[in-house]
């Protein structure tokens, strides 16, 4: 991490898990709710949470790492297929962002399925 792991790196990590795990949660509370003015709020955020969390994961990542006599990113690193061929630019954009939404499909898969229960169990006890 950037500046051995203090400050600013760490809180821009944090920053974007937390951003991952509060979209993910809200996509699957919107299965259940039907409130059009909540399914505004969240799929604007969804739009923005790709340039949004590819910076906060830029900026809380190592930008410099010299090892393999190269010089790469830590996102370059972790994002590119093998260590020969390193991407960048638009190509690790497209690939963080087909990653940002493969985790917030994840979490959507795992809460859904408790949120749709809960609904229906909820709908079941409520006299019409």
């Amino acid at each position: 991490m950037v500046n051995n792991g203090y400050s600013l790196s760490v809180v821009c990590l944090g920053i974007y898990f937390f951003l991952v795990g509060w979209l993910g949660s809200s996509i699957s509370l919107l299965t259940t709710l039907k409130d059009v003015r909540r399914v505004i709020v969240v799929a604007f955020l969804f739009m923005i949470s790709f340039p949004l969390g590819y910076l906060l994961c830029d900026w809380g990542s190592e930008q410099f790492i010299v090892k393999y006599d190269a010089v790469f990113s830590a996102m370059q690193f972790l994002l590119s297929a093998d260590r020969s061929h390193l991407i960048s630019g638009d190509d690790l954009r497209m690939r963080f962002f087909i990653m940002h939404f493969g985790l917030l499909l994840l979490i959507f898969m795992t809460q859904a399925p408790v949120y749709m229960a809960f609904s229906s169990s909820v709908n079941q006890k409520t006299p019409n």
